[in-house]
């Protein structure tokens, strides 16, 4: 199950996937804002996950600046993802 935006509803989707995911069944959340990344740890911790992977990425775009082309970062997303287990 995917989570790229949860639109306020974070906890209930999060149910969801605990009640119909399968055994090993794979949950990733993409967090934008530091709330969303806090809120999503603070629920998962609170379902039982233990294994929880973290990752933080940032995308860069080349511009042209005169005969240069300078690097301008984005705003940094996280990646967080569990395994559903017994």
């Amino acid at each position: 199950m995917f989570i790229g935006g949860s639109t306020g509803s974070l906890q209930g989707i999060i149910e969801h996937f605990m009640e119909y995911g399968t055994e090993g069944a794979i949950l990733v959340i993409n967090c934008i804002t530091l709330e969303t990344q806090a809120k999503s740890m603070e629920i998962l911790k609170q379902k039982g996950f233990v294994d929880i992977e973290v990752v933080q990425i940032q995308v860069s775009r080349g511009k042209q600046v005169g005969p240069y082309t300078m690097m301008y970062g984005e705003n940094p997303i996280c990646i967080i993802k569990v395994v559903k287990r017994k």
